[in-house]
């Protein structure tokens, strides 16, 4: 069973590849701030995240912060999968 620690962090960057077409600098981007991905492209991301990683993302229950940085998707990731 993964735990916190499973690192799906390259998995991650793919899909974002994918959805923005862009490379993230660093896992600690703050890809909101920077502009990397805007309210659509959260949106396709969520999608792609939920194929990539066969989990179901609730809409309501997301908090925005846990998809400001790779890290953060990752330890989002790493939650569901558990």
């Amino acid at each position: 069973m993964p735990t916190l620690t499973t690192d799906y962090r390259q998995d991650i960057r793919a899909a974002l590849l994918q959805v923005i077409n862009d490379d993230v600098p660093a896992n600690d981007t703050d890809l909101l701030d920077t502009g990397l991905i805007d309210s659509l492209a959260l949106v396709n991301l969520i999608m792609e995240l939920e194929n990539r990683f066969q989990v179901v993302i609730d809409f309501d229950a997301l908090e925005l912060d846990s998809f400001r940085t790779v890290d953060g998707i990752n330890t989002f990731i790493a939650s569901l999968k558990q």
